[in-house]
């Protein structure tokens, strides 16, 4: 028995060793197990689908990671587009501009952000400001309609009514299928209500312009407006305006074309000028038109509903409360009778005839309706710890903030408050739950190099700080810095060569990086008064300096 198992365990081991040199052998390694496992490393067949199978999920791995930054940045661009256009609609045009440079700065091309700051400069009248943004707006397709209108409003504000006339036109000439009706009831705003006679004559292209302002209301007819007339940017069932100009009723025209936001609500700033409300609206020009009627005493049936279709998004008036449906709306008259389909005649009716009208399709699934935007303000900047659970910060900043985040590199944002305000030194204090070191205060601020401790840039996926190296200089109570570049973070502490505080930054975007105004630090020492503790140590720049996230409703 003994012998057998002797002689079995003999024939085992012989069994690997002859596996060990067959495995050797077909990796050409020196033998044994270390060679054939030599055989699975580069020098084997199975190395080289190894390195290949390794690259591929190499190239997978650089794919997902370029696709999650994409949607990031998508995400991102998107919140910053609405912030830019709540801070626009509540009227705080210095926090509009920060939002819309911050969108170009990971987003050259972003047309949208052109077309905000042009209003954002125009409702302060800064004209040629805006009119180099709309124009830039104006060449992406994405937004050109609102840059097309909003430019001819502009370039009516600087007297160049025929240049208006001339940019609506080349608009309104690219929507061959279904017409613009906002855009181009604006044009008959323009051209027939604004415009004298002499005025028309200084425009070259007038014929055109007349043209295409005929052909288009000839679609709108055959397609949303069977029966109906116009009586100036309003629609009325026929013969109806006539009655109505008999009855000493003038046509319906926007007096003064206003800036038109993209809710398509009207730009209220300071200086942007305009009508109270967007007459060139297809709902609002039928009820200034009804209200007409009725205080002349003339009764009419409801007009036909104008549907916001994908090519003619000015038309906003909805069935089912408003709401887009989704579907083809199949226009009714106000008895409940199907329209008359575009290209027929009903007997009795002012309705083109076949040969007049141009061949137009049925109009599109109604479009999804613009989201309202919301006047509310949403501002960033800087703040650095100079206490425990104190930070300080600009006071423009947190003026009337209803929400405060603090936000570290590295943690989830945390609430503030407002400890105080002082709207003299242009400096305030807050108090939060974040967990940053205290940095130490200089006695006073000197001429000399410094650092800003910033964030200078809108990251994707959050804040990212950054030491912007550049020279304070310190004269008359007042100091000034030059950076290579804008520091963006209003309320950022301006570091000595020792890691001190010498000054905060309170310069604004439109200040030049070449002469950027700060706060000294003695200003800040004065306001803390006894809070300013000993520091024992200078800390890292990010574990003393976060950014802060205001919020504020309008009132």
């Amino acid at each position: 028995m003994r012998r057998a198992c002797v002689i079995l365990v003999a024939v085992v081991v012989a069994s690997c060793f002859n596996g060990s040199a067959a495995l050797a052998q077909r990796g050409k390694g020196p033998g044994g197990f270390g060679g054939g496992m030599g055989g699975f490393g580069r020098g084997g067949d199975w190395g080289g689908m190894w390195e290949k199978y390794r690259q591929q999920r190499k190239e997978e791995e650089a794919k997902r990671n370029k696709a999650e930054a994409e949607k990031k940045l998508k995400e991102r661009v998107a919140a910053l587009l609405s912030e830019g256009w709540s801070n626009l609609k509540a009227g705080d045009t210095a926090a509009a501009v920060e939002v819309f440079y911050d969108v170009l700065e990971l987003k050259a091309d972003e047309t949208e952000a052109f077309l905000g700051l042009g209003l954002t400069r125009a409702s302060d009248g800064q004209y040629t400001l805006a009119q180099k943004q709309l124009e830039l707006a104006f060449k992406g397709e994405k937004d050109r309609r609102l840059a097309a209108y909003n430019l001819a409003v502009l370039f009516t504000r600087l007297n160049q009514k025929p240049r208006a006339a001339v940019t609506l036109n080349t608009y309104l000439a690219s929507k061959s299928k279904i017409p613009d009706e906002m855009v181009l009831n604006a044009q008959r705003s323009l051209v027939l209500g604004q415009m004298d006679e002499n005025m028309r004559k200084g425009i070259g292209l007038l014929p055109q312009i007349q043209k295409l302002i005929a052909e288009q209301d000839k679609q709108l007819v055959a397609v949303l407006y069977a029966n109906q007339e116009r009586f100036g940017v309003a629609w009325l069932p026929a013969d109806t305006a006539s009655k109505a100009r008999q009855a000493g009723k003038t046509d319906i025209y926007s007096k003064e074309l206003p800036f038109v936001l993209p809710d398509m609500t009207v730009l209220k700033g300071k200086k942007s000028g305009g009508d109270a409300i967007n007459t060139n609206l297809p709902e609002i020009a039928a009820g200034l038109a009804k209200e007409s009627l009725a205080s002349a005493g003339i009764a009419m049936p409801e007009p036909l509903p104008a549907v916001a279709t994908a090519d003619n998004p000015g038309a906003i008036g909805l069935p089912n409360g408003g709401k887009p449906t989704g579907r083809i709306e199949k226009p009714t008259l106000s008895n409940g009778q199907d329209a008359p389909q575009p290209g027929t005649v009903e007997p009795g009716t002012t309705g083109p005839a076949p040969s007049a009208t141009p061949a137009v399709a049925a109009a599109p699934a109604a479009a999804e309706a613009k989201p309202m935007i919301e006047a509310a303000v949403t501002v960033r900047g800087a703040a650095f710890c100079v206490a425990p659970g104190i930070l300080a910060t600009s006071a423009r900043i947190v003026q009337g903030a209803t929400t405060i985040r603090i936000t570290m590199t590295d943690a989830d944002p945390v609430d503030g408050e407002i400890v105080s305000v002082d709207e003299a030194s242009g400096l305030a204090l807050v108090r939060t739950s974040a967990r940053l070191s205290p940095i130490p205060l200089a006695e006073g601020s000197k001429t000399g190099h410094a650092t800003v401790a910033c964030f200078a840039k809108a990251g994707i996926f959050g804040p990212e700080l950054d030491l912007l190296r550049g020279e304070l200089t310190v004269g008359g109570g007042k100091a000034s810095l030059r950076l290579p570049s804008h520091p963006r973070s209003v309320g950022a502490p301006v570091l000595n060569d020792e890691g001190l505080v010498v000054g905060i930054v309170s310069a604004g975007r439109d200040d030049p990086a070449a002469n950027l105004p700060v706060i000294p630090i003695e200003t800040l020492r004065k306001l803390l008064g006894n809070q300013v503790s000993a520091v024992a140590s200078v800390p890292q720049p990010h574990q003393a300096v976060a950014e802060i996230t205001v919020m504020r409703k309008q009132q």
